[in-house]
């Protein structure tokens, strides 16, 4: 049945979607100049073969999600170094809020801390602070 597994072009793409940022990049602006290039050379001999059309759009594809990926990294490591540097700060005001009847959860919301890990990390240091 179609759809059950992929071929060999859905396989490619599918492979190469994974690919950290930086390669993705590099593979997404190679794509899309070969195929566009091939499309082109191939435009004029009256023949496109849908090949050479659906590199060009799959490496559009890549080169627009490795730059939303290297963004989306920035960010988190910009985050990760913020919260690091006020870990001490957080955590007094997470374990004030916990003693005062509010959710420490949401004292994170409110500091803009959403990503999973970091709530985690946060939540078990308040623990431990509180068992200790």
């Amino acid at each position: 049945m179609p759809g059950d597994s992929p071929d060999g072009t859905d396989q490619a793409i599918s492979d190469l979607s994974r690919l950290p940022p930086k390669p993705r990049i590099v593979a997404g602006i190679l794509l899309m100049a070969g195929g566009a290039a091939a499309t082109v050379v191939l435009w004029g001999k009256g023949v496109v073969f849908g090949f050479t059309a659906l590199a060009a759009v799959v490496g559009l594809f890549l080169l627009f999600s490795g730059i939303a990926d290297l963004r989306r990294h920035a960010k988190r490591k910009a985050m990760l170094e913020s919260v690091r540097d006020r870990k001490e700060e957080i955590l007094r005001a997470m374990i004030d809020a916990k003693k005062a009847g509010r959710n420490p959860l949401r004292l994170l919301n409110e500091k803009g801390i959403h990503e999973m890990e970091l709530r985690t990390w946060l939540l078990n240091e308040m623990k431990a602070r509180e068992n200790s």
